[in-house]
């Protein structure tokens, strides 16, 4: 198995626990991820409604000329003051 799906079937046995602790857990179990750029699984969740697995990567980067500070303006040649930029 590749480290991203090991990485999946992590979550996917993590949301199973809660899943039974609180009387929700059925089969087939299904988790939806979403994945950085380099591939690192960066949140998860898993519903009754899911039908199969979603494995999501990310389109967008936080914009690096601010590092997350939240100070971007319409003036930033990157991601225009939206604080992201997409890849």
């Amino acid at each position: 198995m590749t480290k991203i799906a090991n990485d999946i079937e992590a979550h996917r046995a993590f949301w199973a626990n809660i899943a039974r602790e609180n009387g929700w857990y059925e089969e087939p179990f299904y988790v939806q991820v979403w994945r950085d750029f380099d591939g690192v699984i960066t949140d998860s969740v898993s519903v009754r409604s899911l039908t199969q697995d979603w494995d999501i990567q990310t389109k967008t980067i936080e914009c690096p000329n601010h590092e997350g500070n939240f100070d971007c303006t319409p003036f930033c040649s990157l991601c225009e003051g939206e604080q992201e930029i997409t890849k």
